[in-house]
Parts: C-alpha cells; structure tokens; sequence
C-alpha cells in the first residue's frame, strides 16, 4: 500500500489558518520594543545582519559553551532537533499539496525519514535533559519558573511537556501510517517503526485517524501559543542577534548633554537624562530584554553576584521585558523602573566588567543599559552612590578621582631620575604616550610607565607626553553614570591633543 492513508481535509486548513493568524496576533510582543527611542549610532550591514541571523541564531554559535557543557550538549539537541522536525514538517506540507516539487528534490526518501526520526528523538532527549536539570540537580542561579513564568505561558517545564507530548504524539501518528502502508523502507523510520510493530494492522487502522487529528491539533495549538511561551526566545532572538553590531557591543550611547543644557527649546525642569522608564531606552536595548532566554548565564558569571551582591544582570534585563509587557499589553502595574522594580544597589553593585556580556548566547548587552539607568540617577535625580561622590568631585576639580594635584602628574618621572619629552615643547612626534591617571598617581602603575619610557628611549622612538596638559579621561566617570562629567573631560583632552600632531597614541 503506497499511497496516504489519511488525506488531509479541509478542515485541517482551516484550523491552521486560524492558528497561524493567532501566532501572527500574539508577535505583537516582538513590536512591543517600538516604544523605545530611535538607535541611530550603530548602523550594521544587511550581509552582516544575514550572517549573525544564521551563525548566532539558528547556528546558536555561543550556546556551546566548555564551562555549561551540560546545557550545551541539552539545548545542541533541543535546537537542531526542532530546527530539522521545523524543516521536515514543511517538506512534508509542500509535498501534500502539490507545491514546489520541482524544488524538493531527494527529500521523499529512506534517508530523509530517517533524518526526520533522529531529529524528533533529539528533541525529545534534549527536552528530557532540561527537565532533569530543572527538577533535579538544578544550578543555583537558574529561576524556577516551572509551570508559570514572567510574560510566560506554561512556564519553563510546562512547554517542554508539551513538546515531548507533541513529539511522542508524532511518532504514534508515523507508527499507525507505517503500521497499514508496512512500506519496504518502513525501518528507516526506525523510532516509528519501532513502534508500530507494537501493535496489529487492525490497531493501527482503529487509531490512525484519531491518531493523526490529535497530533494536527496538539502541533497547530503550539503554533498558536508560540509566542506566549518560552519557545518564542527562538523568534526574538534570532531578531535580536541580527540587529546587534558584534564590533560595537558594549558601546555606550553618547548623550551630549552639554549640547542638550544649551539648546534653548530644551525643557530643562522636565528634562529626563538616563532612562527611568520603559520607552527611556532605545527600542534594541529593549528587543535585548524580549530575547533573555533566561539560562542565568549572565549572574553565574557575575562577580557581583558571587560575591553576594544584589545585583543578578538576568534580573535586570527580565525586570525590563517584565515592565515592557505591562504597559504595552496590560499585563500588570506600571511603576518607574529605576528606584522601584529594579533597586539602586543593584544598579551600582555593577562593576561593569562585561563579563556577562562575553557569556550571553543571544548577545544581550547588560552594561550600557544599567549604565543608562546610573546616567538617571546621576544626571536626573543627583544622587551618585556615596562612595563615589567624593571620587566624582576630585575629577572634576583635580583632573584624576584621587584628588592629585595637576602639576604632579610628571612628578614620578622627576623621582626616577626620567626627563620626559613632552608635545609642548616638540609639537609634533610619531607616538603620543598618555600615561594616564593610575600611572601618574598609582605606585604600582608608575613602575609600568617608568619601564615603557625606558622602553621607549632604548628603541630610540619618537615619543612625547602631555605632561601637566594630560588630564582623566573621564572614563570612571562616565561608568558611574556622570556623562556630563565624561564629556567635559573627553572634549578638554580633545582640543589640548588638536594643538600638536602625532600619528598613533
């Protein structure tokens, strides 16, 4: 018997026209990131966005990771097995219906059954693992979102029952129709042929019809409940890995807030510097928070959080989607993030090493946005941690955060014996040495600086340093949150440096 047992009815395509305009309701959750501002200040290429859509996407190429081996190995099956059972059951679709054959060459094979098998078992294995690692020996920093989650439907255990329960209800449906066909290449099928000889032709022709129909549903009602359950990460982060500028992760946004201060429309009592609230952020940091997969692969990396700090950069970025839903689907209350949901020690525990960023598997970027919050509670509400308002003062007036006197920024060279060229006096060199505040004030950095000059001379380069015009930077500054401190700093050390002329500093 070689031709379909069950031929689909008209209704089937009904119902999953239905499921699909509901799936296609329910993304209005990835629109929701609209609200944010506009982010205009890393452009990224089509070709680019293309190759981290297939590499860190669907190749899921930071998933695999040597320090989370087991989830590595678990979520390798998950992915590749719903991307291959993705692709197969669109294959088989076409193929129903007459369309694109000429295009589908090879796949109405043994091989490709057996392909179509080994990816519903992965599947099914993977799906165990997570289950096992969730209710068994599950890692400390990973939230028990069980049956019920934030924003998601079922939950983290509760959509991978369901995908069990919608892969088993598959391989029963093969079974019945290898059961009746009992084709000769019924073994590539193996896990469906397996099963089928569990039962009689008689079995099988009681239940293929109700075996069929309960597996169309079950597969077209996950369809629909997709982007309300944590399967939706599989959209979202796509997107979200294709829109990021992997050469500029980790950038923080400019502000301008001097230029902002002078503008004489601005509405300064009004004015709100930093992000507070939702549609304070730009509409990436807010697809960012949309694409957390929550695998708490940030916070076990987090030196703040291991060292029993508040802070877990997970909850940060899952504290904001939680937020973003609230008040663009009416899923809760509203409140200010910064101060309400999301605390200031949390937000100055950071220490924004990035290195949850470098973990990320979807490549969410934690510190620029906690780092927009620190510019709210700085720049709008005046209150700096308490521990650094004083280091905060002393850059401003003394040009480093430890309060040094500027004439002493050459001292250390004078003590070692050193008499360092500087750009006033010959205007124009090959390499410009900016020393920097810790190697200017720090006795452990002085000893760097005073073996680069020795360096330096031995190999007879044309150097010279700014000496007593060299000022901070601003960057610690700038990391607590005061851009305006930052841009002060950043634009004085600009126009001393555009006296001279130098070619790499």
């Amino acid at each position: 018997m070689t031709e379909n047992v069950h031929h689909v009815s008209g209704l089937f395509y009904i119902l999953a026209f239905i499921a699909m305009f509901y799936m296609a309701y329910n993304l209005r959750r990835l629109f929701t990131v609209n609200i944010g501002r506009a982010e205009d200040y890393r452009p990224l290429s089509f070709s680019a966005q293309i190759y981290n859509a297939l590499s860190f996407g669907a190749g899921q190429r930071k998933v695999f990771s040597k320090r989370f081996t087991y989830a590595s190995i678990m979520h390798f099956f998950m992915g590749w097995g719903f991307l291959e059972l993705l692709f197969a059951t669109t294959v088989d679709f076409f193929t129903a219906r007459g369309w694109l054959l000429e295009y589908l060459p090879g796949f109405d094979t043994p091989w490709f059954a057996f392909i179509n098998d080994t990816g519903g078992a992965m599947l099914i294995a993977g799906c165990v693992m997570a289950l096992a690692r969730r209710h068994g020996n599950k890692p400390e920093r990973l939230p028990q979102n069980n049956f019920k989650g934030r924003g998601n439907f079922l939950g983290d255990s509760g959509i991978l029952f369901f995908l069990i329960f919608l892969c088993i209800g598959g391989f029963i449906a093969e079974a019945a129709r290898l059961g009746i066909q009992q084709p000769e290449t019924a073994h590539y099928s193996w896990l469906g042929y397996t099963i089928s000889k569990m039962g009689s032709l008689e079995f099988w022709a009681m239940v293929h019809n109700t075996a069929w129909w309960s597996h169309a549903i079950a597969s077209l009602l996950f369809i629909s409940i997709l982007p309300m359950t944590k399967m939706f990460h599989a959209i979202a982060v796509v997107a979200n890995v294709a829109m990021t500028n992997r050469e500029k992760r980790g950038l923080l946004r400019p502000m301008h807030v001097a230029k902002m201060m002078e503008d004489p429309e601005a509405d300064i009592e009004n004015m709100s510097l930093g992000a507070s609230k939702v549609k304070d952020f730009t509409w990436k940091q807010l697809l960012d928070s949309v694409a957390c997969t929550e695998c708490a692969r940030c916070s076990t990396v987090c030196p703040a959080t291991n060292t029993g700090k508040t802070l877990s950069p997970m909850k940060i970025i899952t504290d904001i989607r939680t937020q973003l839903y609230a008040e663009t689907l009416g899923m809760g209350k509203t409140d200010d993030l910064v101060g309400n949901v999301i605390t200031e020690d949390e937000l100055w525990a950071c220490t924004t090493c990035g290195a949850c960023m470098e973990e990320c598997p979807v490549l969410i970027e934690h510190v620029p946005t906690i780092t927009d919050m620190r510019r709210y509670l700085v720049l709008s509400e005046g209150k700096p941690p308490t521990q650094a308002s004083e280091s905060l003062e002393k850059t401003m007036n003394n040009g480093n955060p430890w309060g040094f006197q500027q004439n002493d920024r050459t001292k250390w060279a004078e003590d070692a014996g050193i008499k360092l060229p500087t750009l006033a006096e010959k205007k124009e060199v090959d390499i410009l040495y900016w020393v920097g505040c810790a190697g200017s004030y720090d006795p452990r950095n002085q000893k760097i600086a005073t073996d680069l000059i020795k360096i330096l001379e031995h190999s007879g380069v044309n150097y010279a340093v700014l000496g007593k015009e060299e000022t901070c930077t601003g960057d610690s500054a700038r990391r607590l949150g005061d851009e305006y401190l930052f841009e002060t700093l950043a634009q004085k050390n600009i126009d001393t440096m555009g006296q001279y002329k130098f070619k790499r500093v």
